[in-house]
């Protein structure tokens, strides 16, 4: 809402310049708050997501470990003591351990 204050209301003229304050409403400026934190956590989200799967991508280019997933990992049925469901596929029995 313009309002116009004082009693010397100029007309606008280069000499008698017009002087304008604007007020804005609470609910307006809780309003332009809440909408700017709402775009502000929806960038920043989008921002993480982006980064997450850049990162991932770039992961996907080196061998952790030092193996590749297809070489044996070494592991035997004595290693597996207390694995019985690991035997199973492989014919092996069940020991205490």
């Amino acid at each position: 809402m313009a309002v116009s204050r004082g009693p010397n209301v100029g007309s606008g003229a280069k000499d008698t310049p017009l002087h304008v304050v604007v007020e804005e409403t609470i609910g307006g400026q809780i309003f332009k708050w809440v909408k700017f934190f709402l775009y502000f956590g929806l960038f920043t989200y989008l921002s993480l997501i982006v980064v997450a799967m850049v990162i991932e991508t770039f992961q996907t280019f080196r061998k952790v470990g030092g193996k590749a997933e297809n070489e044996p990992s070494g592991t035997s049925d004595g290693s597996l003591l207390g694995c019985s469901w690991m035997r199973r596929g492989k014919g092996g029995t069940a020991r205490a351990g």
